[in-house]
């Protein structure tokens, strides 16, 4: 069965062999993947069994979503290959022999030896084996690697889910500082520009200029917070929204950096995007 998604979340990176076997031969089968921006499967098994290289991949790409994977396929016959001698190449190259002996007075011992070493008289010959004995082990070998590089990358992603929810905590967190900070200063600046005001308008008059504000951009950072969030818990493939999330979120606080009131609020902004950037990075990780 293909690996099921339910709340799990699984890193792009993870390894995974198995083996299968039977009286007359066995299967080794070693699969490795890598991040990738999108899924590729690439194959290495032997010429006899080519013609597999679809199914192979198929079977594959029911267990990882994204990722570029790397699988190696091994066969072996426990009694070896059979080897055939080529009648027709030996008989020619024996009666060249004696003819080459009786056109120039040779007279020496025949050495069957020679004429053995030939290029092709001694072929490898594949032991009798069904095809469709060899396919199922081929298969049970790849359903089993699957399943090891399954539980790999899940347990690895176990780890990567654990570390965005530390990093979005403290997201949050620097978030209320950064609010708390531009609240005071506003009302400092407030009362000062109020005490202004009325000076001027007891000499000269005019209109009050407003403040910027940073109060929209942390409702839309703290939305993506939740998206976030919501991704961790809905599990799957979420690699491609979260890093559209991350990007979302150093957007804005790029804008709140802009408008800050307080030379106090860099030090939570760049505590902020650190903490994006460290999940952009996790992002481009995970499946």
């Amino acid at each position: 069965m293909s690996e099921k998604q339910g709340k799990r979340i699984n890193s792009m990176t993870g390894f995974g062999k198995a083996s299968a076997k039977s009286i007359n031969c066995a299967c080794y089968a070693e699969i490795k993947s890598v991040n990738h921006r999108y899924l590729e499967i690439n194959t290495k098994i032997p010429d006899e069994f080519l013609k597999l290289d679809l199914e192979i991949k198929k079977i594959a790409k029911s267990y990882i979503k994204r990722g570029a994977a790397y699988l190696s396929l091994n066969f072996i016959y426990e009694a070896g290959v059979d080897l055939k001698v080529d009648d027709k190449l030996f008989q020619k190259l024996l009666k060249l022999e004696k003819d080459i002996e009786s056109r120039h007075g040779i007279n020496q011992s025949l050495n069957i030896h020679y004429i053995l070493s030939y290029p092709g008289v001694v072929k490898q010959v594949r032991p009798q084996i069904p095809f469709k004995e060899k396919r199922e082990l081929i298969l049970g070998a790849l359903k089993s690697a699957l399943e090891s590089l399954s539980a790999s990358r899940n347990q690895e992603g176990k780890v990567l889910q654990k570390d965005l929810q530390v990093h979005l905590n403290i997201i949050e967190k620097n978030l209320h500082v950064i609010e708390r900070i531009e609240k005071n200063r506003e009302n400092i600046l407030l009362k000062r520009m109020q005490d202004q005001a009325v000076k001027r308008q007891q000499t000269q008059g005019g209109a009050q200029m407003p403040l910027p504000s940073i109060a929209e951009e942390v409702v839309r950072l703290r939305s993506h917070i939740r998206a976030a969030k919501g991704l961790l818990a809905r599990g799957g493939v979420i690699g491609r929204e979260l890093d559209f999330l991350a990007q979302e979120m150093n957007r804005e606080t790029n804008t709140v950096s802009a408008k800050a009131l307080s030379s106090t609020t860099a030090r939570s902004v760049v505590k902020v995007k650190a903490e994006i950037e460290k999940i952009r990075e996790q992002a481009l990780n995970i499946e």
